[in-house]
């Protein structure tokens, strides 16, 4: 669970995550992106929970995304190229049901132990959301 001080940048203002009231596409993407996906069955070792959420069983669209597994990953290349992966599979519906007419996700590695990532939803109307997640490795490894 985040900290009582946990905190998003959006269009460049700090905004807690507390009760907030956020701009609803900013809303949807975190709990899309902080709402644990189902594991695909390759994700884990054989015989390991798939966690995450289990009426994605049964759905023919799945909720959420799947950064959790990457919380006891060392940070490598590999890692930030699937976190920048697991978000954009996350966020994906929002182009399926044109919410967002563009999804624009980059992730990079801040020092030894950061992970920050930035993502710009485009609106129909064609102005953009920034959300900036500093240090979201923290997040991941709570």
């Amino acid at each position: 669970m985040l900290g009582q001080d946990a905190s998003v940048m959006v269009d460049g203002q700090v905004v807690s995550l507390g009760m907030t009231p956020l701009d609803p596409l900013a809303r949807s993407a975190l709990i899309s992106l902080f709402t644990w996906r189902r594991a695909d069955t390759g994700d884990v070792a054989k015989g390991e929970a798939r966690w995450g959420w289990w009426g994605d069983t049964f759905a023919d669209s799945r909720i959420g995304s799947r950064l959790y597994l990457l919380a006891r990953e060392k940070i490598t290349p590999e890692t930030i190229a699937r976190a920048r992966e697991y978000i954009a599979e996350a966020l994906q519906w929002m182009l399926d049901d044109g919410v967002a007419s563009n999804v624009s996700v980059t992730v990079e590695r801040a020092g030894l132990t950061r992970l920050d990532a930035l993502v710009i939803l485009t609106r129909a109307d064609g102005t953009n959301l920034d959300l900036r997640f500093s240090n979201l490795w923290t997040a991941l490894n709570v």
